[in-house]
């Protein structure tokens, strides 16, 4: 085996084992959806999809963390509006999981989330760099379990 010969072996061997060792695959993720000129990933349900997401949300300005009642159950199927500080809505889209990951330009927003007729709402300021996590929740129903 010449030494070119053997570092390519090598080389090809260690970028194979540093895949197959990655807990996360682009496989695991959800389609990029778009909202008007906003891209957008929606879903986590299941621990493949929730971490591929999780990892995702540092390509994202905005990563929206959604669950119910105190122990944090991860809903779905969520109302998400997202309009500007001058009340414009720039972007409309429903939850299929319970993490929504949103390539919004810089700036101040309000984030309107609506599960089962309760409405959340949160202020985020998106910065130029980096990623910002928003969590929203629900209290449980009287008398759930949640």
């Amino acid at each position: 085996m010449t030494p070119t010969h053997f570092s390519r072996t090598l080389l090809t061997t260690i970028v194979t084992s540093l895949m197959l060792a990655s807990p996360v695959f682009a496989a695991d993720l959800p389609s990029v959806q778009q909202s008007g000129r906003i891209e957008y990933l929606t879903g986590g349900i299941g621990s493949d999809e929730s971490n591929a997401m999780k990892a995702e949300a540092r390509h994202y300005p905005l990563a929206i963390e959604m669950a119910k009642g105190r122990e944090g159950h991860y809903v779905a199927d969520v109302d998400v509006a997202i309009s500007n500080v001058k009340g414009k809505q720039v972007f409309e889209a429903n939850s299929t999981g319970p993490f929504m990951l949103v390539k919004l330009p810089p700036g101040n927003y309000i984030v309107k989330a609506t599960l089962d007729g309760v409405t959340k709402q949160q202020k985020v300021n998106v910065g130029a760099q980096g990623s910002k996590h928003l969590s929203i929740s629900w209290p449980a129903p009287a008398g759930s379990a949640l």
